[in-house]
């Protein structure tokens, strides 16, 4: 299993720019070298490298680097991937990273939670913290997505929740 300190030794992570950097050159890869590639996932994109024959996401990586522990579930706070700096990652679980969901690429009103109900003319709000919940229409659509973003802060829902990704 890989240690804090054999990453360390291996790799120097910047948690200002979120880059890790070879501190050892391994065949074609030069001391110096920038670390990972992009993994696209189900239209996510991680970074990814390979450390003795096992493959790890390089927010995991950060993580182990920054606090000694090889965590799981982490949450990219600005939904980007791409972005492993330091001040971008906390540790979450799946209620968590949900409650920071970005905006679906299906989503057709610009508003997570909020939809156009065509049977009754009017805009549906819900909300899922657990069950799915049912927070009334409204006429008005600024209306719907005032009640929906009162319903994410009293959930605790991350104030990134349904934004795009960064």
């Amino acid at each position: 299993m890989l240690t804090q300190e054999r990453l360390k030794e291996l790799f120097h992570y910047d948690p200002e720019t979120g880059i890790f950097t070879r501190l050892i050159g391994v065949g074609p890869c030069n001391k110096g070298v920038i670390f990972g590639c992009i993994e696209t996932r189900e239209r996510r994109r991680y970074l990814r490298g390979r450390i003795g024959g096992k493959i790890y996401y390089l927010h995991r990586l950060a993580f182990l680097y920054q606090t000694g522990r090889l965590v799981k579930s982490i949450d990219h706070i600005n939904h980007n991937g791409l972005d492993n700096r330091w001040c971008n990652l906390r540790e979450a679980n799946h209620v968590i990273n949900g409650r920071n969901a970005r905006l679906f690429c299906t989503n057709t009103s610009g508003v997570t939670g909020v939809r156009w109900h065509s049977q009754c003319g009017k805009w549906a709000v819900y909300i899922r913290a657990g069950t799915s919940k049912y927070l009334g229409v409204y006429e008005n659509f600024d209306e719907a997505c005032k009640v929906r973003k009162e319903a994410e802060r009293a959930l605790g829902f991350h104030p990134n929740h349904g934004r795009a990704e960064a």
